[in-house]
């Protein structure tokens, strides 16, 4: 009588965890890069948003798709660029970041990896 208990209290439990791990992601900008088509979800820790002077913004899923987005609208003025944090996918100033360049973790996006830390540590 007791196997009939567990396949459900499994789906309960993968639910909430499911649950909790959406609600972790600090989303700003749709979930889908404006460059690529990339669910931005897939990879919450490359993610980046552009944020222009005329009020508008881009969210796309690496600082490749960065690039080419900047490239593709050189008349357009940014005004802040904000970059997931490795670790807690939290969106922080690009600017302000610790940036690791290449490694072992494999990069979205790009042959040499490129990540972002909120802390130098």
């Amino acid at each position: 009588m007791r196997k009939y208990y567990l396949v459900p209290c499994i789906m309960v439990i993968a639910f909430a965890a499911a649950i909790i791990a959406s609600a972790e992601v600090n989303r700003k900008g749709p979930s889908s890069c404006e460059v690529c088509g990339m669910n931005t979800d897939s990879y919450p820790q490359s993610r980046m948003l552009l944020e222009y002077d005329d009020k508008t913004s881009a969210s796309v899923c690496s600082i490749r798709c960065a690039a080419a987005l900047m490239a593709a609208h050189r008349e357009k003025a940014i005004s802040a660029m904000s970059v997931a944090d490795f670790h807690t996918r939290e969106l922080i100033d690009a600017k302000k970041a610790f940036w690791v360049i290449g490694g072992k973790k494999p990069g979205a996006m790009t042959g040499v990896p490129k990540w972002a830390f909120l802390k130098k540590s």
